[in-house]
């Protein structure tokens, strides 16, 4: 995932131990945000972005309601970013930049 954003290159740099601290962090972070597509502060719980050729560590995350968290599940992530006109993979850098800003 190098290249993708600081965070993730930061995080792949690390250990197993220090990985599983920042996945927390993440995971807390995320929790605390309302739904990245109603802004809604109901959320379910976090939906873990998949990318080409890995599956998602925690830092992957970005926070839904329960009904958008199924929505992507059984309709697609296509069809969800056709839907909501982004692309999740543009929400997870967004949030990794916030998260950034607020370690430095």
């Amino acid at each position: 995932m190098e290249g993708f954003s600081e965070l993730a290159d930061y995080y792949y740099s690390l250990g197993r131990k220090e990985r599983r601290r920042i996945d927390r962090e993440y995971h807390q972070f995320i929790l605390e945000k309302p739904c990245a597509f109603s802004n809604s502060y109901n959320t379910a719980k976090p939906h873990h972005v998949r990318l080409p050729g890995m599956k998602p560590a925690d830092i992957f995350e970005i926070p839904t309601t329960h009904k958008i968290h199924t929505e992507i599940h059984t309709k697609g992530k296509k069809m969800t970013e056709k839907k909501y006109k982004i692309e999740l993979a543009d929400l997870v850098k967004w949030y990794h930049v916030e998260f950034w800003e607020q370690k430095k």
